[in-house]
């Protein structure tokens, strides 16, 4: 029977800690234990309040309770005057109430009406500052700011400029200038700018390239002239050039046939003494134009005309081209290094005239 019994007791406290834990959780433990506890202290409140009607200290409690609130009150108060008393010494000893004394009613209006310009600024602050419209209004703000910033930089290098310009006297000389000399300044900055947008255009457009090609191209052609140049120059001081001129006319036809017969013969030789027929072919030719030139120059009086009025200018550029064109393509240092090997020819009596003639030269 007692081991029922202290199973049936087990069993209620499971269920009343169950109820108290759902009733603590929802809440209406709380409502529960309130309403229980006014249930039993309000017929006790009632009673003493009766008690100390009939007995009179509920109206002394009540009047009592009254002076306090009256002597914090007249403390606060007494406080106010206090501060009220120092601000108005202070005033009075920093000038500040007189100014304020001495000012007309309109500046005085116009404070107030600032001051409430004012609050309603700060109030429009917070809002915005509450709906985020301020932070959008900074960074205007900021990005304002910093082009002022920007401005008065570019305001401070002209200044200092300018200042320079006036110690150095440079800006007193651009005063002093006639307006044509701006004007050329003006149209040759303007040619600048053309002419840099036309490299930039060009760049794009490749032409720049090609112009650097052909760029190329004729510095290649100016140093061959050069040295074509170079090579009449060595030929004129060694006599090389004496010798290549006075060779017979019996070397030249033995030239010329050698040069027919290597043509003939050019598919049975081997390529070297092709190539050599070829240069002596190109090289024979070149002697008999340049030789049949001043013939015919001798023939109508030109040579001696020349040589009376001393300007050669006309002989001098043909032959000029002529061993320009040899040099070229190889023919005249072939020819040169052949005559230093060979050695110096006699000349014959057929061609003194010219050789006098080409001396003269």
């Amino acid at each position: 029977g007692r081991a029922t019994k202290e199973a049936e007791r087990e069993a209620l406290r499971q269920e009343a800690r169950a109820s108290l834990l759902g009733g603590a959780r929802c809440g209406s433990l709380g409502e529960g234990l309130r309403q229980a506890g006014l249930a039993r202290i309000l017929p006790k409140a009632k009673a003493n309040l009766l008690a100390g009607a009939s007995s009179g200290r509920l109206q002394s409690a009540l009047e009592e309770v009254q002076k306090r609130r009256r002597s914090s009150e007249e403390m606060g108060r007494e406080e106010l005057r206090q501060q009220v008393r120092t601000t108005l010494l202070e005033g009075v000893r920093s000038g500040h109430i007189q100014k304020l004394l001495a000012k007309p009613k309109r500046d005085l209006k116009q404070e107030t009406e600032s001051e409430q310009l004012r609050q309603e600024a700060g109030s429009t602050l917070l809002e915005g500052a509450r709906g985020g419209l301020l932070q959008a209004g900074s960074t205007e703000r900021e990005q304002e700011l910093e082009q002022e910033m920007e401005r008065e930089q570019l305001r401070q290098q002209a200044r200092s400029t300018l200042l320079k310009g006036v110690h150095s006297g440079l800006l007193q000389k651009l005063l002093t200038k006639p307006k044509e000399d701006l004007k050329e300044e003006t149209e040759g900055e303007e040619l600048r700018q053309q002419a840099r947008c036309t490299l930039l255009q060009g760049v794009r457009n490749g032409l720049l390239q090609k112009l650097a090609v052909q760029r190329k191209q004729d510095m290649e052609h100016e140093q061959l002239c050069q040295q074509a140049r170079s090579t009449l120059l060595e030929g004129a001081h060694g006599g090389l050039l004496q010798r290549f001129f006075s060779k017979p006319e019996q070397a030249l036809k033995q030239e010329d046939a050698t040069a027919s017969n290597a043509g003939l013969d050019e598919e049975s030789e081997p390529p070297a003494v092709a190539s050599s027929g070829k240069d002596g072919a190109t090289m024979s030719g070149l002697r008999g134009r340049v030789h049949n030139m001043f013939l015919e120059a001798a023939a109508r009086g030109k040579l001696a005309a020349a040589l009376e009025e001393g300007s050669l200018e006309s002989l001098r550029a043909e032959a000029m081209r002529s061993f320009l064109e040899a040099s070229v393509d190889g023919v005249l240092p072939m020819a040169l290094m052949r005559l230093r090997t060979a050695g110096p020819n006699a000349r014959s009596p057929a061609a003194a005239p010219a050789a006098a003639e080409e001396e003269a030269v």
